[in-house]
């Protein structure tokens, strides 16, 4: 029997549609295991902007811990302070992150005196994760990890960063959160009611072992400005503290030894930089000799002073940097935004909440009555 051609084309036509139905098919079923393999690994894997909902991992990504720099320009910022009435340096963390070491200036305006003090915050409690999580947030949170658990129960609970409410963990290092639980150091200016005086304690840098808190203390009068630098430690075991107003004439008396041509310079006026600690030591602390020449200030010689034994050791005419130790530490707020950038606060730039009321001019000018009547009792 022959075939017509109809027919041979039509049986063509099946042939050629089975072998793209079946190459089809293929192309299918690969491209849905790819798919399925892609839904695990999601499973598996968080998203980029995704966390575990672990308060200690949380934390890194809002808060930035860097070495102290020792009384670094601007950690007191005094700009504005007479305006201001007070004024708080950057907090200086100790080495285990335990403390917080902050300077506080205080102006007077009735008297034009500046008082001020050091205290010791301790670093706040770090927040459970339904504090920093909205109650919806939370609540998807904890659905989804019920559901995933179902599957695999190693599964830990992820959360979106920018979901997450960053101030717990930034109030944390924040000294008047804290103010409640404060330890005072040391205060100067406050023992005496004197016109036009000042006096500012700043702190330095803490101790290797966290122990001791060094910082300098600046006397004088607002028309006579600064000559005088007075280093001061203090102990916080025993929670003494000693000033060591020594120290200026006894780097003194040296120079007067090594350098003779400079101690008998006619009309010289000197002071000491405290510049920190001496590096890997607990006890011995740096500080160098300036010569005021106009508005200029002259390094003359740096100097180690151990504050144990009570040997002053001369450094030379230079110091290499890292012989200066950066024992505490500084912190840097962080806020990562929905656009993938992190934004970075310092301790006086953090924006106010978004429900806080706004100031009170009022309030606040009789908030400083009282102090100021406080003051004078």
């Amino acid at each position: 029997m022959t075939l017509t051609p109809v027919i041979l084309w039509v049986r063509l036509y099946n042939k050629i549609m089975k072998a793209i139905a079946q190459r089809l098919f293929i192309v299918l079923l690969v491209n849905g295991l790819f798919t399925f393999s892609l839904v695990l690994a999601q499973e598996k894997k968080p998203m980029a902007n995704q966390y575990p909902a672990d308060p200690v991992v949380l934390e890194s990504q809002f808060i930035r811990f860097e070495r102290h720099f020792p009384l670094k320009p601007g950690s007191l910022d005094l700009f504005g302070y007479e305006r201001e009435k007070s004024m708080q340096g950057t907090p200086v963390l100790s080495p285990d992150r335990t403390w917080m070491a902050v300077s506080e200036v205080m102006f007077m305006m009735d008297a034009d005196q500046t008082y001020s003090r050091v205290l010791l915050f301790p670093v706040g409690k770090r927040p459970e994760i339904n504090a920093v999580l909205p109650p919806d947030k939370l609540a998807d949170m904890e659905a989804e990890t019920a559901k995933r658990r179902k599957k695999d129960p190693d599964y830990q609970p992820q959360v979106t960063i920018t979901d997450v409410n960053p101030r717990p963990f930034w109030e944390r290092y924040q000294p008047g959160k804290q103010a409640a639980q404060s330890k005072l150091v040391v205060e100067a200016g406050f023992e005496t009611y004197e016109p036009y005086r000042f006096d500012v304690v700043q702190v330095a840098d803490w101790s290797i072992d966290g122990q001791k808190v060094l910082m300098v203390y600046r006397p004088g009068y607002h028309h006579l400005g600064i000559r005088r630098t007075i280093p001061a430690i203090h102990d916080v075991a025993s929670g003494q503290t000693e000033k060591l107003s020594y120290l200026p004439n006894l780097i003194w008396d040296d120079v007067r030894r090594s350098m003779p041509e400079l101690a008998r310079r006619k009309g010289v006026i000197w002071d000491i930089r405290l510049l920190g600690w001496r590096a890997k030591t607990a006890d011995e602390l740096i500080a160098k000799l300036v010569v005021f020449e106009g508005q200029s200030e002259v390094p003359a010689g740096f100097w180690s002073y151990n504050t144990q034994s009570g040997q002053l050791l001369p450094l030379g005419k230079s110091l290499s940097p890292d012989q200066v130790a950066r024992n505490g530490w500084a912190v840097t707020f962080l806020q990562p935004t929905t656009s993938g950038e992190v934004k970075s606060y310092g301790s006086k730039e953090i924006p106010p909440p978004e429900n806080k009321p706004p100031d009170d001019p009022a309030e606040k000018k009789r908030g400083w009555k009282r102090r100021l009547q406080f003051w004078k009792e």
